[in-house]
């Protein structure tokens, strides 16, 4: 493949989490292509961040989600004969190649992947977060502010048994980074003792990929709380040994 060829990228954007789930994704089609990214805009200006240290892409910016405002810009001249299309999700009807129309509500990260003919390593694999030092220590004073001991960290709180939130002092991972700046709760992971996480929250995924390839849960109490329901996002994570898996 040559490393001038231009393609177009459009994946879910439901939530910050979507972003955390295709940073690999992205980071791979940059090596090779040159990318037209079409993001929401209201995560311009983290997804920017998130992804500053890559030269050959440029942003395409939609107000909204929705079919409409992805057609205008496939119309669009500075896009419509651009044959590449990595779309991925209920708009890959506007794709040129054998994977168009081939979504049917997928939620497993794995099989997403592996519907468009990607290798599911490439999500870990390609994975990195930028990070932003000053921004760090400004986040973590905050904290220590509020609390001189140490800490646990939770996502989908609302989930996690009441028994690991007794007589602690607890940061909700997912509400505190819902929409900003998510790169930087690294620090927050690196410092905390304790670690509750839902099976289904995507912050659990963000969790996992930065211990793939930044160790940052060693020495820590890990504990996985499942979740049983049908509906949610399944991630078929290989969790390591000395995490604790509970229902």
């Amino acid at each position: 493949m040559k490393k001038d060829q231009i393609s177009i990228l459009l994946h879910p954007q439901e939530d910050i989490g979507d972003f955390i789930m295709f940073t690999g994704l992205v980071r791979y089609l940059a090596t090779t292509e040159k990318l037209k990214f079409i993001i929401l805009k209201q995560y311009k200006e983290t997804i920017q961040l998130h992804y500053n240290d890559i030269e050959n892409i440029e942003y395409i910016v939609i107000e909204k989600y929705e079919k409409s405002d992805v057609i205008t810009q496939l119309l669009h001249q500075s896009l419509r004969n651009i044959k590449k299309r990595h779309i991925i999700g209920i708009f890959d009807i506007f794709r040129l190649d054998k994977y168009k129309g081939v979504y049917t509500n997928q939620k497993n990260p794995n099989e997403i992947y592996s519907l468009y003919g990607f290798d599911p390593e490439i999500m870990k694999s390609f994975f990195k977060v930028n990070r932003n030092i000053q921004k760090e220590e400004s986040i973590l004073k905050n904290i220590f502010m509020i609390s001189k001991t140490d800490f646990s960290i939770f996502t989908s709180c609302e989930h996690i048994p009441t028994r690991y939130k007794i007589n602690c002092f607890g940061i909700y991972l997912d509400k505190m980074f819902s929409k900003l700046l998510f790169m930087h709760s690294i620090c927050i992971v690196e410092v905390s003792k304790r670690i509750y996480l839902y099976s289904s929250s995507k912050f659990t995924l963000f969790i996992y990929l930065m211990h793939h390839k930044y160790n940052v849960c060693n020495d820590k109490q890990v504990v996985v709380v499942n979740d049983n329901n049908p509906d949610s996002y399944v991630f078929t994570l290989n969790y390591p040994d000395d995490w604790t898996i509970s229902d």
